[in-house]
């Protein structure tokens, strides 16, 4: 039986994997010793066990499977990862992975998904993604790391008090609203666009205030702007009322009206 369920997934699965599998299809006690199923898989003369290696997990695998191409697969998964910086969906990586390694023959993506469980610096999360375990993306371990996650998988501004609750809900766990609102403040890698609602810094969004944003928009412009073309663009950066931006249109010291509703930089003498 072990072999089959071998078969099916490329020839080769991580230990706990493979015993529950075996624990499901034989319809065993779910409370059986695991121990005992291992031993008999170990019998099994046309199923291999790995050696304890830094950085693995234990897997078994049918003789056909080369060691060498275990480790490929591994290399190539880290080094795609790494160049790209960021998570990927499986398929795109295992086609890439197949493509560079076509030396080898023929390597389904069975395998490789198979091959990767093995490997602790290698992380699947939902949806299909696979990255880095350092990236944190996939296996958010601290508040912090939480709250980017639930911010790129809503992929929407959120005030602390939703983000709060979205993190309860992912993860199963309560959260100080508090608490979670310090986190966003200390740490640069979330920007403040409104009244207690937060983005990615990485989204592209700059800290600062609406005063900030206004100065940023006519540097870059180099030209005067109407009220509409500035409230426009402010809103693309923040969530804040109109009235906000008007106010802010009256700072003097910084900003001068140069005609019919334009306005500008105050020029410095």
């Amino acid at each position: 039986m072990g072999e089959k369920i071998l078969a099916l997934h490329g020839g080769l699965l991580t230990k706990d994997r493979l015993v529950n599998m075996v624990i499901q299809e034989a319809e065993i006690d779910a409370s059986v010793n695991t121990g005992i199923i291992e031993v008999i898989l170990q019998s099994d003369f046309d199923i291999q066990k790995s050696k304890p290696q830094l950085g693995t997990r234990t897997y078994f695998c049918t003789p056909e499977v080369q060691k060498k191409l275990i480790g490929e697969i591994h290399k190539e998964a880290a080094r795609i990862l790494k160049k790209k910086g960021d998570i990927m969906e499986n398929i795109a990586l295992y086609e890439m992975i197949k493509l560079n390694l076509s030396t080898f023959g023929k390597v389904e993506n069975v395998l490789i998904d198979s091959v990767l469980d093995v490997f602790e610096d290698i992380v699947k999360g939902e949806e299909k993604y696979v990255g880095l375990s350092k990236w944190k993306i996939l296996n958010p371990a601290t508040l912090k790391d939480k709250a980017i996650y639930v911010l790129k998988k809503e992929k929407h501004p959120m005030h602390f008090v939703e983000l709060s609750n979205a993190i309860s809900n992912y993860f199963g766990e309560m959260v100080k609203v508090a608490t979670i609102h310090n986190e966003l403040i200390r740490n640069n890698e979330f920007v403040l666009i409104g009244r207690g609602i937060y983005v990615l810094k990485e989204w592209g969004y700059k800290p600062g205030t609406v005063l900030d944003v206004i100065i940023d928009i006519f540097n870059k412009s180099k030209i005067p702007l109407s009220t509409e073309e500035i409230i426009n663009k402010v809103m693309k950066v923040r969530k804040v009322k109109t009235t906000t931006i008007y106010m802010n249109l009256q700072n003097k010291k910084q900003i001068e009206r140069v005609g019919r509703n334009l306005y500008q930089l105050r020029k410095t003498a």
